[in-house]
């Protein structure tokens, strides 16, 4: 927690810090209420679909309109990152949305010779050298593989560019994360980026190596603490549901293998006690806490996917928390991350959430 404070003190403004500092209050005062009240049983709540469709429809629109013309969409300092989230989200909710192409074209021209992607749109000049972003990487390839709905040859370049960032301990690292002299290089190996990883090789490649697989099972299963969490870092957001969102992700993924009985287990251990953990830490009012900078809605719309997977929860209390929460414009508040808005990923976040529900409504 100190290393995080440390950073969040390095990186943001008094103002931003006093932000925190009642983001931090909240967040163990929550903590503390659902504690006094885990005996007591919340009713879960009835979500109009109705209102669920104008969300996305409001969401939608704002994220639209946040696109320059050159095809990004987000803040400067993140575009690459930010332009991949809003992609996939509104491909997510409506693939005949006008501003997909630009944005993948805008996507296609960050990539960098290696394959990779940094998080934000380096010159050419900078494209030749070993920087990337495994979790942008990651998540753009997710979008390009989405929209071309094959295997591409500038797909195939980055999924072969991230199986090949695999270390010998079955995890990803993430070696450029912002200033290396305030950023604790220990988080080169936070579990979300492993997460990602994942969730790009299952997503694209079905056939892929199970050794890969089984060497990042036992990375993950190594790192998961005792109550079913990975953690949380202010530099990713500061909410455990960051890398359980994709962690759990990945690990509903890797059900579609052919396992043994022993790995079978483990999969369904790991992931049933992260879902646990999941359920226990919402509050009454159908949210997920953040311990700042990013916001409540960033962690209720992380935690909120990981549920609606596997059918499990309060889900109908969360998605009213959701809805209830959407900004006039359409937006969700999402804080900032390293003092830039976090706008565009928690809008992202929550529309790819009430899309689960929707689906899932409709399927039923």
């Amino acid at each position: 927690m100190f290393k995080s404070l440390k950073w969040i003190y390095e990186n943001y403004t008094m103002s931003d810090l006093c932000d925190i500092a009642s983001s931090h209050v909240s967040y163990y005062m929550e903590n503390f209420l659902r504690k006094v009240n885990y005996k007591r049983l919340k009713k879960d709540a009835k979500v109009n679909l109705e209102e669920v469709e104008a969300a996305i429809e409001k969401g939608r629109g704002w994220l639209e309109g946040m696109q320059r013309n050159d095809g990004s969409i987000g803040v400067r300092h993140w575009e690459i990152w930010e332009t991949a989230n809003a992609t996939l989200a509104l491909l997510t909710v409506s693939k005949d949305s006008e501003s997909i192409e630009p944005a993948i074209n805008f996507i296609l021209g960050g990539q960098l010779d290696n394959g990779g992607f940094f998080f934000n749109y380096l010159p050419s000049s900078e494209k030749g050298k070993d920087l990337y972003c495994t979790e942008a990487t990651s998540i753009a390839l997710i979008v390009l593989y989405w929209y071309e709905g094959k295997l591409t040859p500038e797909v195939e370049n980055g999924l072969n560019f991230i199986l090949g960032k695999q270390h010998e301990c079955g995890g990803w690292g993430l070696p450029y994360i912002g200033n290396q002299k305030v950023i604790d290089t220990n988080l080169n190996y936070y579990l979300s980026v492993t997460g990602y990883s994942l969730r790009a090789i299952l997503t694209i490649n079905k056939n892929c190596s199970k050794s890969v697989i089984e060497r990042a099972l036992y990375f993950l299963e190594k790192n998961q603490h005792k109550d079913g969490s990975w953690g949380k870092s202010a530099p990713y957001y500061n909410t455990e549901g960051y890398a359980i969102k994709n962690i759990s992700d990945a690990l509903i993924l890797m059900r579609t293998f052919e396992w043994p009985d022993d790995k079978k287990l483990k999969i369904e251990t790991m992931l049933n006690s992260c879902i646990s953990y999941t359920k226990n830490k919402q509050n009454a009012d159908g949210s997920w806490s953040s311990g700042g900078p990013s916001s409540k809605s960033v962690s209720t719309s992380l935690f909120l996917q990981s549920v609606l997977n596997v059918n499990e929860g309060f889900i109908g209390l969360g998605l009213n928390w959701l809805l209830k929460n959407q900004q006039k414009e359409g937006f969700w508040s999402g804080g900032t991350l390293d003092g830039y808005s976090a706008d565009i990923f928690a809008t992202s976040e929550a529309l790819i959430a009430l899309d689960k529900f929707r689906k899932a409504v409709i399927e039923d």
